[in-house]
């Protein structure tokens, strides 16, 4: 009896072997009731596109979440068909595989095939890109309100965990999540909320009030909520946040009301006078320091009566009158003329320009910024509005024009010898300026700037007049500069274009190219020798008619 029922058992096994068991289907693909090459082609069918499209993988931790995609073929995967299909066919007397063919199909996974490398190379990308840094919770102020900036938990992935999930989700879902950790922030939210009760609140409350002596004399300053607001940071240290004041800061917005805190220094300078600068006198000024009035403010928030005693003391200028009278500036160390033609909007920024740099001291191994010293170009800084080339065309906004200075300015610099930080040339080549040795200027994104290389102190001055701009370094020639070009290479032609409107302006379509230019510095106490070059670059002009 027993053999019959096992012969029976085994007859039943061997014939659900045959054919896979009706209903099953795999990663939603129907096989049931197929035979191992009809299964296998119904795979294949069903699989292939979806195999190739880029699998979308996910991260979250609290309300954070990260997103990135892998392409299976980047990662070495491929399913597995024909181990697939193997798994659900051929004999066994396995009572767990028997029955289930037996009792009717089911939904079962693919196999998976990939190349180990390529799949670690690919997950631990991945995970790189799921994984994110917590942010700390911050205090921000605006006006004089403090802001909460709430903190966010961070993301940790790994590959073994992506690796994971695509092995056991690829081809079953369309997006697939990943373990991941959390990383907590440094600062988190309640740190920040209680910040901005301890430290915030009793800053910005009401008015402080310091009593500043000095010189004999006492007098009282009070100090807004917006002027303290102005100068106040929480900047997280050791993963708390602490109250910073910033002096500077601070004392602007209170000067700018009161001169109770001082009247600054005043450095000697020069003016021009017959040709020559003429010493400008120092003047010496009085002033809170500013660790004195962190502090001073510091203990009046801290105080019942909210004030506190400051002292104002003398403070001196950096470069005095007697510096100024030692310092050799009778001669001229470099001078360099570009022509203009006379239009009254663009000589008044001309001549604006060139009085902000009359006058300037550049102290040997200091930094001159062209637009440190002309100031943003706005109506208020004496600037009006006249042509300018802004995208390729001719506009117009207010300082057009100072880039004359600039370049009058850039070349005598390069011919003192001095060290040539910044500069960019105009997009376009322009007739009045030596050919590649030119440079442009814009508030926002191109300065000129060099650095005074000498061991002296030097006076810059300019001047318009006569058709001419005029740069002028006063002090000691301690170069003497030799220039060289390469001529024209790469030339590129214009295109044309049309344009409409009043605000068309009709051009002139012109080539462009590049140059190379080389400098030769000897120096003449020692007769060392240095070179450097740059290359300049400009771009053809397109030509514009104007319908």
């Amino acid at each position: 009896m027993l053999a019959l029922l096992f012969g029976a058992y085994a007859a039943a096994a061997a014939l659900s072997g045959r054919t896979i068991p009706h209903g099953t289907s795999v990663a939603g693909v129907d096989v049931g009731s197929k035979s191992r090459a009809e299964a296998a082609a119904a795979l294949r069918a069903g699989l292939d596109k979806r195999a190739s499209k880029p699998v979308e993988l996910t991260a979250a931790q609290g309300e954070r979440t990260a997103r990135t995609q892998l392409k299976p073929a980047d990662a070495g995967l491929a399913p597995d068909i024909d181990g697939t299909v193997d798994a659900l066919l051929g004999f066994t007397l396995d009572p767990r595989i028997v029955v289930p063919r037996l009792l009717g199909g089911s939904e079962r996974p693919v196999d998976i095939a990939a190349d180990d490398h390529a799949l670690t190379t690919a997950s631990d990308a991945a995970a790189k890109k799921l994984s994110a840094a917590p942010t700390d919770a911050a205090l921000t102020v605006t006006g004089s309100t403090t802001h909460v900036k709430k903190a966010a938990t961070g993301i940790e992935a790994d590959g073994a965990a992506v690796r994971s999930a695509l092995r056991t989700g690829w081809l079953r879902e369309d997006s697939l999540r990943v373990a991941s950790e959390a990383a907590d922030p440094q600062v988190s939210t309640a740190d920040a909320q209680e910040a901005q009760r301890s430290l915030a609140e009793p800053a910005l409350s009401k008015p402080l009030v310091l009593t500043v002596r000095g010189s004999g004399q006492e007098s009282r300053v009070t100090v807004r909520p917006a002027q303290l607001a102005a100068a106040l940071s929480f900047p997280a240290k050791d993963g708390a946040l602490t109250r910073s004041i910033d002096a500077k800061r601070l004392h602007a917005a209170i000067a700018k009301q009161d001169s109770t805190l001082g009247t600054a220094a005043r450095d000697a300078s020069f003016r021009m006078s017959g040709g020559a600068p003429v010493v400008v006198p120092a003047r010496s000024g009085t002033t809170v320091e500013p660790k004195a009035l962190v502090a001073g403010v510091e203990h009046a928030v801290g105080a019942a009566n909210r004030t506190a005693a400051v002292t104002r003391t003398v403070q001196e200028p950096e470069f005095t009158t007697a510096d100024a009278k030692k310092a050799d500036v009778s001669q001229v160390a470099s001078e360099f003329h570009t022509p203009y033609n006379s239009e009254p909007a663009r000589d008044a920024n001309l001549r604006t320009a060139a009085r902000k740099v009359t006058g300037t001291v550049v102290m040997p191994g200091k930094r001159f910024s062209l637009n440190d010293t002309l100031g943003e170009r706005t109506a208020a800084n004496g600037y009006r509005k006249a042509g300018v080339i802004s995208g390729g065309e001719m506009k117009e906004d207010y300082g057009g024009g100072v880039s004359q200075v600039s370049t009058t300015l850039f070349n005598a610099a390069f011919f003192a010898g001095f060290e040539l930080n910044e500069h960019q040339a105009h997009s376009r080549y322009i007739s009045r300026y030596p050919e590649g040795r030119e440079a442009t200027l814009d508030w926002r994104s191109i300065d000129m700037a060099f650095t005074n290389t000498t061991k002296s102190p030097v006076v810059l001055a300019m001047d318009v007049s006569g058709g001419r701009v005029t740069a002028q370094v006063f002090g000691t020639r301690a170069y003497d500069v030799k220039a060289e070009s390469s001529g024209r290479f790469n030339r590129t032609s214009p295109g044309t274009k049309q344009g409409s409107g009043s605000t068309c302006r009709p051009q002139s379509p012109k080539g462009g190219w590049s140059i190379t230019i080389k400098r030769t510095m000897t120096e003449k106490a020692t007769g060392r020798t240095t070179r450097d070059q740059f290359t300049t670059v400009y771009a053809p002009v397109t030509g514009i008619t104007c319908r």
